[in-house]
């Protein structure tokens, strides 16, 4: 009987463990998301839910390198290129991101059907892309994009929600409100 409680108990101090650690790495990974978010450069596109910003695996695999992350670092050390990508494909399969896909056109040249990929580098109009639910490997590469799904909450989202909690528990305490304070607010 005691064999299967001490068994009992290291399996509950496994399971703490286990626990533990997965809050660390969704910790950690809120932190490089936030970091990440700020400082990859984005540009405009358009799918067909309307205006987004995008931006390219090769760019977000630069600035991971280039972070703290990217030097010796207890939590997580990205050293290579290859570790920056394997870690965004945890980042995509956390869903930070999504994957986006370049609408492909096709051109006729010289009256024969050629399909080529039409580049937007030197117009002014964003390029458009198709969502991509389904992405299971980050590809670091300039002509592969991606968009932000993750939003950390600002301070103003904080403040705003503590004020409206604040004001509906004053309204459900009216009836204990002093007399004086009653009547001031029904003229409010």
């Amino acid at each position: 009987s005691s064999g299967i409680n001490a068994e009992y108990g290291e399996d509950k101090e496994q399971e703490a463990e286990a626990r533990a650690r997965a809050k660390n790495i969704k910790k950690l990974m809120d932190e490089v998301g936030r970091y990440l978010q700020a400082e990859v450069i984005v540009t405009e596109g358009k799918t067909k839910d309307g205006k987004i910003k995008y931006f390219s695996g090769a760019s977000l695999v630069d600035a991971l390198l280039a972070s703290q992350w990217g030097e010796q670092n207890d939590d997580l050390f990205v050293e290579t290129r290859e570790d920056a990508a394997e870690f965004c494909t945890g980042l995509l399969s956390n869903e930070l991101f999504i994957a986006l896909r370049t609408k492909i056109k096709k051109r006729i040249t010289d009256g024969s059907y050629e399909g080529t990929v039409q580049k937007n580098k030197k117009s002014s109009k964003p390029l458009k892309f198709d969502v991509v639910n389904d992405a299971e490997e980050f590809i670091d590469s300039p002509e592969q994009f991606y968009m932000w799904k993750y939003s950390p909450m600002g301070i103003w989202a904080w403040i705003i929600g503590i004020g409206v909690l604040m004001g509906v528990v004053a309204m459900a305490l009216v009836p204990v409100w002093p007399g004086q304070a009653q009547i001031a607010f029904q003229y409010i």
